[in-house]
């Protein structure tokens, strides 16, 4: 059985868009970041955000812990004739090596395919902190089960990074990565490049699909209505052009530190 191949990204980087080029094709199943549940709701949930388990049910009700979540992946998949697309965010799983491998396992991380989606954090940053504000700042964009608060531990770009890093010198795989703005450029050439790194054949129904609701990204509704109306990535209305804003010193100060990171993660780039 081949690997499951995961896309590790961060917030607001395209990658719901990513995701829905495997749900179009009939060969792979796609699993929605796993470690979410595990990260917010489940019993070692981390991030507080959702302590109030009057303002979040998913809080009383999940019980998922990083092992089910790493199982789920590596062993859970329900069409064993498909091969398995997982995207996920490395900031769910810590901060360094040791977190990665206490919450998931060396072993565990050494029987999957990791590859990366980087978007320049300026625009990823203003996005995500746009989304915090609640409807009125993005009305037609996204709506529903939205953060009420910024919070810079939640970008998640140098964890990507330090996770990049891990994933080539501890596990010692090639770094496979694709930039979120060359990827609304030219989709096809870039995904064929992606496909090449996995060792996967291009299908060109991954350039394209249908608008509509998605079941399996329900659990964040509010956070994916942009990529479910979308039909492919020229029309991803994430990443449209809007007036430049002034944002608070918080916004500008995340960006900056984020930029070694991304300056490491782009040198990868092919």
């Amino acid at each position: 059985m081949r690997q499951p191949t995961i896309l590790w990204c961060h917030p607001r980087s395209c990658s719901t868009a990513f995701e829905r080029t495997f749900l179009n094709r009939p060969d792979y199943e796609c699993f929605h970041e796993p470690y979410t549940d595990a990260y917010y709701f489940g019993p070692e949930r981390v991030h507080p955000r959702y302590r109030d388990a009057s303002k979040c049910p998913q809080v009383e009700r999940s019980t998922v812990t990083y092992a089910m979540a790493t199982q789920r992946i590596l062993y859970g998949r329900q069409k064993t004739d498909k091969k398995l697309f997982v995207k996920d965010m490395p900031y769910l799983l810590g901060t360094c090596k040791e977190e990665f491998e206490r919450r998931v396992g060396r072993e565990n991380l050494q029987k999957m395919q990791h590859t990366f989606l980087i978007r320049d954090p300026a625009k990823a940053i203003k996005s995500l902190y746009r989304i915090t504000q609640g409807n009125n700042a993005e009305k037609g964009d996204d709506e529903g089960f939205l953060f009420e608060d910024f919070d810079p531990n939640e970008v998640g770009i140098k964890e990507l990074a330090t996770f990049m890093r891990y994933v080539k010198e501890d596990l010692g795989q090639p770094i496979v990565v694709v930039d979120a703005d060359a990827l609304i450029k030219d989709a096809e050439g870039q995904l064929r490049l992606y496909c090449k790194g996995i060792g996967e054949q291009f299908d060109e129904r991954m350039v394209s699909w249908e608008a509509k609701k998605v079941d399996h990204f329900q659990t964040w509704n509010g956070w994916h209505h942009t990529a479910e109306q979308s039909t492919g990535f020229s029309s991803n209305i994430q990443h449209k052009d809007t007036p430049e804003r002034t944002y608070p010193d918080i916004v500008y100060q995340t960006i900056d530190d984020c930029q070694v990171a991304y300056r490491y993660m782009r040198s990868f780039l092919p």
